[in-house]
């Protein structure tokens, strides 16, 4: 997440029963990250990254932003 700007909230599907009946704090990365890795359909997708810059991709815009920001 170090090069995103957006919290760990952004790439979390939140709205999921799947994550409700996980009862996980957002704010401890280690657990946010275990259950990611034991639900990855909860990943907001999809994410680019260029290797100093990463977004997600909601809106569409983000990423072309991301792809033309050295032009």
């Amino acid at each position: 997440m170090s090069r995103m700007d957006a919290d760990g909230e952004a790439l979390i599907r939140t709205q999921e029963p799947e994550w409700a009946s996980l009862d996980i704090d957002l704010q401890d990365q280690e657990q946010v990250i275990q259950a990611l890795v034991a639900h990855p359909r909860l990943l907001e997708r999809p994410i680019a990254d260029d290797g100093k810059r990463a977004v997600l991709g909601r809106p569409p815009e983000d990423v072309l932003a991301l792809l033309h920001a050295d032009d």
